[in-house]
């Protein structure tokens, strides 16, 4: 209580600050890893559709042949989603090189504020040293005021080919790693199969009865559907008839 009431008002409010941060940055680790795990189980149970049909006709008999084609399967999904974030990405250092044989190569191609990505955005003096206040006797420095703005948004026609790499860069990137962890998600997903499907236990063989029942109830709803189709037109056609 002592310490709280040697403190400055100045303190007291980089203290909140301080605080609000923490509380702020843990809400959002907490967000960000609902929304991992959500992408993860999502995207695992997508392998199911691809192995639904071998598993449940018996094709696949045994541990080793489910995930030698399991693995084939996610292999060929992440070829096939893969690819286009790459091609984002080549095309996007295609273009930076393409304006630096233009531009030259002796800047920033992010930071730079008239060759550079920087120049299509508001930039403010965080560099100014009365923005800032040291935390008690530490070397840690906190915000107490926003610095004035010395740069407003400017499009050159020149840093096209930059811009372009830059978005390229983060679209692709976040593309991929998106599809990287799809991929993963499914690598779990066929450890897990592989340990409830076909292990030594009655877990496995009741999840396997639970999809066989699942697969024969979808195909026994379609072939329902054919036999009401022609049913279903030969009324039309007596009604037709009887007019």
């Amino acid at each position: 209580m002592s310490v709280l009431i040697a403190l400055t008002e100045t303190d007291k409010r980089v203290l909140f600050a301080l605080l609000l941060i923490i509380i702020l940055l843990f809400v959002l680790c907490g967000y960000l890893g609902m929304l991992v795990r959500r992408i993860m189980k999502s995207q695992g149970k997508k392998l199911d559709y691809y192995i639904a049909d071998p598993v449940t006709t018996r094709v696949i008999k045994d541990q080793k042949h489910f995930v030698k084609y399991a693995r084939k399967k996610n292999a060929y999904l992440f070829y096939r989603k893969a690819k286009w974030p790459m091609l984002v990405l080549i095309i996007s250092v295609l273009a930076l090189v393409i304006n630096n044989i233009w531009l030259g190569w002796n800047y920033n191609p992010f930071a730079d504020v008239n060759k550079g990505f920087a120049s299509l955005m508001f930039l403010w003096d965080f560099n100014d040293p009365s923005c800032w206040i040291r935390f008690f006797e530490t070397n840690i420095y906190l915000l107490i005021k926003w610095p004035a703005k010395f740069h407003d948004p400017t499009f050159h026609i020149e840093s096209l080919g930059v811009y372009l790499f830059v978005i390229g860069v983060f679209v692709g990137g976040f593309w991929y790693l998106h599809q990287v962890t799809a991929f993963i998600a499914r690598k779990l997903r066929i450890g897990h199969l592989k340990r409830v499907i076909y292990g030594k236990d009655l877990d496995g063989y009741a999840e396997m009865l639970r999809i066989t029942q699942q697969q024969n109830q979808l195909g026994n709803n379609a072939q329902q559907n054919n036999n009401a189709q022609p049913n279903l037109e030969q009324s039309q056609q007596n009604n037709n008839n009887q007019q």
